[in-house]
């Protein structure tokens, strides 16, 4: 099992200094990665469910990788929908050269309709767009030159460089079980749900079944699960409502019961669990890190 951390809110850190150091203490007791999430314009009386301060993901992980030589990053979840897909391949890829392949992406449709609009989306087409965006940004990655004809964006004979240092830059795709296991299965590097734990076991149901539909198997597939060690803010409580997801239990820093689920997590074949740590004691936070990583990953 690999363990990953959540940098979410980033506004309980005073500053990218203190990102940063976090960061770099993430990676020192042994962490395999770090996920942000993403949002970029929202209403305002949306900022006591989502917080204020949201900075752009790949452009805080283009810095974060500057200071750190293994940690692994992985975006949870970009909102492909708000996004030009090949401009976005072109920054994926730079940050993927740039850190030696250390970057993943998980993409997915978004569940806030006025941002998505906002930013020029049409959120009534976006698991068709989810689905084109991820073939079109593979293509750019795999062919030379590279070719592609779709709704919105077509090129014949693109020249696309640099290409991913390990032949793509893993695309995992989120969401709801319902909707994100098929897709997965059929088009994904891996599987990134957001789910209580009684769905993701009725979801790896899906994603298995569907994976055997494509002659795929979950060997070398990526299967992320949270580990709900803390309690999550109440603002990310409300979002995940909004999601139509089901409220994740929480264990209120009762470590006995994070390593039972650990353990279940295990048996389930999952190979990614994320804690998220949130704080606004900074100091708290590192020495709960400290505390899990001695429990769970023996640093």
């Amino acid at each position: 099992m690999k363990y990953g951390v959540q940098l979410h809110p980033l506004g309980q850190f005073p500053d990218v200094a203190a990102i940063i150091d976090t960061t770099k203490r993430i990676e020192a007791l042994g962490f395999d990665y770090v996920s942000l999430p993403e949002h970029t314009i929202f209403p305002v009386a949306l900022e006591g469910m989502l917080t204020r301060t949201w900075y752009e993901p790949l452009t805080m992980v283009s810095h974060l990788v500057a200071h750190t030589r293994t940690l692994n990053f992985f975006t949870a979840a970009t909102v492909i929908t708000q996004h030009n897909p090949i401009q976005l391949a072109k920054q994926a890829v730079t940050i993927d050269v740039i850190s030696g392949g250390r970057l993943g992406l998980c993409l997915a449709g978004g569940w806030l309709e006025q941002e998505i609009t906002w930013l020029g989306g049409n959120p009534r087409t976006r698991g068709k767009t989810v689905e084109e965006y991820i073939q079109l940004m593979r293509t750019l990655w795999t062919e030379d030159p590279a070719s592609f004809s779709g709704t919105t964006y077509s090129f014949d004979n693109a020249s696309f460089h640099p290409k991913p240092t390990h032949g793509t830059v893993p695309l995992f795709v989120g969401g709801i079980a319902s909707v994100s296991a098929p897709r997965a299965a059929r088009l994904g590097d891996g599987w990134m749900p957001t789910n209580s734990f009684e769905d993701l076991k009725s979801g790896l149901v899906t994603l298995d079944r569907e994976l055997q539909t494509a002659g795929r198997t979950r060997e070398n597939f990526p299967v992320f699960a949270e580990l709900p060690l803390f309690e999550q803010p109440e603002g990310v409580r409300e979002h995940l409502l909004k999601m139509d997801a089901q409220l994740p239990e929480t264990f209120a820093g009762d470590y006995d019961k994070a390593q039972q689920r650990d353990s279940e997590l295990k048996a389930l074949g999952i190979t990614h669990a994320t804690i998220f740590p949130s704080f606004p004691d900074i100091e708290r936070l590192h020495r709960e890190l400290e505390i899990f990583a001695r429990q769970f990953i023996g640093a």
